[in-house]
């Protein structure tokens, strides 16, 4: 039986607003940090960055399907790891 006075409920029943506050807590910094390497290529070599983009454009569909799916795996296990 689910006892009701378990942290679990407890932390439920604190409400979305501090689940959300914490949420965006880590979401912002992260995001921060994604966008601040996402510049770094274009900022310091904008020549490598378009000529890169051109050659992602000719990929097949399948073979960016995998670099995302290989991409988003990669990350959730640093995910895992680091949490």
């Amino acid at each position: 039986m689910i006892d009701p006075s378990s942290e679990f409920f407890k932390y439920m029943r604190a409400g979305r607003r501090c689940h959300r506050a914490m949420m965006l807590e880590r979401l912002g910094p992260a995001l921060a940090l994604m966008l601040l390497l996402e510049g770094v290529v274009p900022l310091f070599s904008p020549r490598t960055w378009r000529v890169a983009i051109r050659r992602i454009t000719d990929l097949a569909d399948g073979q960016i399907r995998f670099f995302g799916l290989s991409s988003m795996a990669l990350g959730a296990i640093l995910f895992w790891l680091l949490s």
